[in-house]
């Protein structure tokens, strides 16, 4: 993150502006700072923290803790940073419901259920390893209800967004698809309904989940 200057900083700061071009990006290298230099830097700091976490503050928190006070201030500033866009708002209980039914059918079945709880954690890529021929073949199907998922939360949080990806219920959302797609059996069932899917969706699988095969080379794109 780079420090910059909007023309709202106090006059002096400005001032100083017009007679430093270099300011507010004074190489490191220069460790002897003049006083004026060190205060202007100082005075910009300020300038930036206040505008960035004042908006947070609350003047009459009646928390009962300081650690009580200092969450219910990230709260106010994770708010004010990351609103809930429409699209967040409109799916949120939609997707958590489609979410919770995904592991509901993995329970429901006996044989399934010691699965079940895998297939959402780092480190399961190879959790059928030991799985019985049956179980194999319905998680291939199963992989299926994991590609309609992905695909419903791709198009209604429109995730080809860059800012959509790196909000942060977007980035669960994303981080959680790198798991699944890192997978074997979601790897090996890709082929079989990769045509019930549209380009741009293969080209979000492989771009920014770098979704393989299960020899770890990539999908072509239609």
């Amino acid at each position: 993150m780079k420090s910059t200057l909007t023309g709202s900083e106090p006059a002096d700061l400005l001032s100083y502006k017009l007679e430093h071009q270099a300011f507010p990006h004074d190489s490191t290298g220069d460790q002897w700072f003049s006083e004026s230099q060190f205060e202007s830097y100082r005075v910009l700091g300020r300038t930036i923290a206040l505008t960035a976490l004042k908006p947070a503050c609350a003047k009459n928190d009646q928390a009962s803790t300081p650690q009580e006070k200092n969450r219910r201030f990230f709260n106010r500033l994770y708010d004010i940073w990351y609103p809930v866009t429409p699209a967040i708002e409109r799916h949120l209980s939609e997707h958590g419901a489609q979410f919770d039914s995904l592991l509901r059918e993995l329970r429901s079945k006996d044989t399934i259920a010691a699965h079940a709880n895998q297939i959402f954690r780092t480190g399961a890529v190879n959790l059928l390893s030991k799985a019985t021929t049956a179980d194999k073949e319905y998680f291939k199907a199963f992989a299926l209800s994991i590609f309609d998922f992905m695909w419903r939360i791709f198009n209604d949080l429109d995730l080809q967004i860059a800012s959509n990806r790196v909000h942060p219920q977007g980035e669960i959302w994303m981080n959680t698809f790198k798991r699944w797609t890192e997978m074997k059996f979601v790897r090996a069932a890709w082929p079989i309904y990769r045509d019930r899917y549209p380009a741009n969706f293969h080209f979000f699988l492989g771009e920014h989940l770098e979704f393989t095969d299960t020899k770890g080379k990539r999908f072509k794109t239609p």
